[in-house]
């Protein structure tokens, strides 16, 4: 017998041929892995890393291992979504954000969600100062489309506010984002400057305190504390 299988709940070896193992009688299953197996496991990990636990670096940093090992992986619809988020909110060029995009549309025309954030990159491109530029009534199609799109209501509250100074609708636009995905740092940021700006120090705090649990770098920590600081 060959051992290819450690069993789950006692850790002892067994072969896929025995079905159960011969000490604690667990059902023992061969390990997947096949492509499809593969990128569900990625797409998992990485779902955990940048939508719930907000870590844009650390999702990079696997994107560019698996590609070495594996790159046919991010022609998978969700591994795809997932990275070209990660690129757009990490302000990659877009024309790498596109490209990378174009090559899961290619193999999966039928993936909505890739064609919304294809669009969504080619908005932010277009953002001008001025009210209703190109890239803002895009960015407004998109929402009227997909009213959940994250990265549309970031880009658009942070673009109102820090070029327009268009306050009361970026909140708006922000709170709803971090409600969708709390893990959104980038926007709790925006949130927290906002609500400085229009005296509301408790909010601030707050968006300042998730700010700090959520940043990684040690610099821009002390910047978020700093703001904590002076609304005491």
């Amino acid at each position: 017998m060959s051992f290819e299988i450690v069993c789950p709940a006692c850790g002892a070896l067994s072969g896929p041929s025995v079905g159960v193992c011969p000490f604690c009688k667990t059902a023992l299953i061969r390990p997947k892995t096949d492509a499809a197996s593969a990128a569900a496991g990625n797409e998992q990990h990485l779902k955990n890393l940048y939508l719930k636990e907000g870590k844009l670096q650390e999702t990079l940093s696997y994107f560019r291992e698996m590609t070495k090992v594996k790159p046919e992986l991010l022609q998978e619809t969700g591994l795809c979504e997932i990275h070209a988020r990660v690129l757009i909110e990490s302000e990659a060029p877009t024309t790498g954000i596109r490209s990378a995009l174009q090559r899961g549309i290619l193999v999966n025309p039928e993936a909505a969600v890739l064609r919304t954030l294809d669009r969504v990159a080619a908005a932010k491109s277009k953002l001008r100062r001025g009210r209703e530029d190109e890239g803002e009534i895009e960015l407004r199609a998109v929402l009227k489309d997909s009213p959940n799109e994250d990265l549309a209501l970031f880009l658009l509250g942070a673009h109102l506010f820090w070029i327009e100074g268009d306050a009361v609708e970026s909140v708006r636009l922000l709170e709803k984002a971090v409600k969708l995905r709390p893990s959104f740092l980038r926007a709790w940021g925006c949130l927290g400057s906002i609500y400085l700006k229009l005296g509301n120090g408790p909010l601030a705090s707050r968006a300042f305190q998730r700010c700090v649990k959520l940043e990684e770098n040690p610099e821009m920590k002390k910047f978020f504390q700093s703001k904590m600081a002076e609304i005491g």
